[in-house]
């Protein structure tokens, strides 16, 4: 036991080292390529919570994000600024009143009500469903530098909801999967992962310490329009293909072993 918390740990290392060689940083979670953000670019932070990714992106790279938040009460926390605009929106297939499931933990809240269920649901309210290319419409958006996702399950509903013209706006996109919670939706996290790869996406899984799934935290590159200096392609090479799949196989036998101890 002793030995593999000694391995898992210089894994761990290695893996913040070749992140930092690569310009790959983290912020709450998400992993984000930061060579090509600047004064001019845009961030799209859907299931802002309070805000502290856009404001740790925007103050670190002074760049402007459009966060995007369902739950009125963590809406009202998103301090905006010249750099920060806020939006009270449940991003779905729909435009229109939709039905959001409140839960006891906030971030939590969701369309989804196995989601919603897994802290205790305080209450269903109604709030305004948005089509992520509407909003990207009304908004007049045309580049997304960092489309950052994390809205409680409704991720596979939004991808399925869009066009591959309006996924190839973005340079990169970091979601955070919610198998975790919902493990039917293994399947439709792998066809989000086979359409982005086929429109030119090459994806990360990071590991995060709360969770023994490996989709809790994957960054998506489109190589279209990222290009990577040799060096970062050497170390993404080791990151992708040595030391994440090593954490994937390490994580697939814990649920493997977790599997084989539950009743039939």
């Amino acid at each position: 036991m002793q030995f593999q918390k000694t391995i898992g740990k210089y894994r761990d290392y290695l893996i913040g080292s070749l992140c930092q060689k690569t310009n790959i940083v983290s912020y709450d979670d998400h992993h984000i390529y930061t060579s090509c953000l600047g004064r001019n670019s845009l961030v799209i932070d859907l299931g802002a919570y309070d805000g502290e990714f856009s404001s740790k992106v925007s103050s670190a790279f002074e760049c402007k994000c459009l966060a995007v938040e369902a739950l009125p009460s963590s809406y009202d926390k998103i301090i905006e600024s010249k750099l920060i605009k806020k939006f009270n929106y449940v991003i779905c297939k729909n435009n229109g009143p939709v039905n959001l499931y409140v839960s006891n933990q906030p971030t939590t809240t969701s369309i989804m009500k196995k989601i919603c269920e897994m802290h205790g649901t305080k209450e269903n309210i109604t709030a305004e469903g948005i089509n992520f290319e509407k909003f990207l419409e009304i908004n007049g958006v045309e580049d997304v530098d960092i489309l950052k996702a994390d809205i409680e399950g409704a991720e596979m509903e939004m991808f399925a909801s869009v066009s591959d013209k309006t996924i190839l706006k973005a340079k990169q996109i970091t979601i955070e999967f919610h198998t975790f919670i919902d493990r039917t939706m293994r399947g439709g996290v792998e066809a989000v992962k086979k359409r982005l790869k086929r429109l030119g996406f090459f994806y990360l899984t990071f590991p995060v310490s709360w969770s023994n799934e490996n989709d809790c935290d994957v960054l998506f590159i489109n190589k279209n329009k990222i290009k990577l200096t040799f060096k970062e392609k050497i170390y993404i090479f080791i990151l992708k293909y040595i030391l994440l799949r090593f954490n994937c196989i390490r994580k697939n036998a814990y649920q493997h072993r977790q599997n084989s101890c539950l009743p039939d």
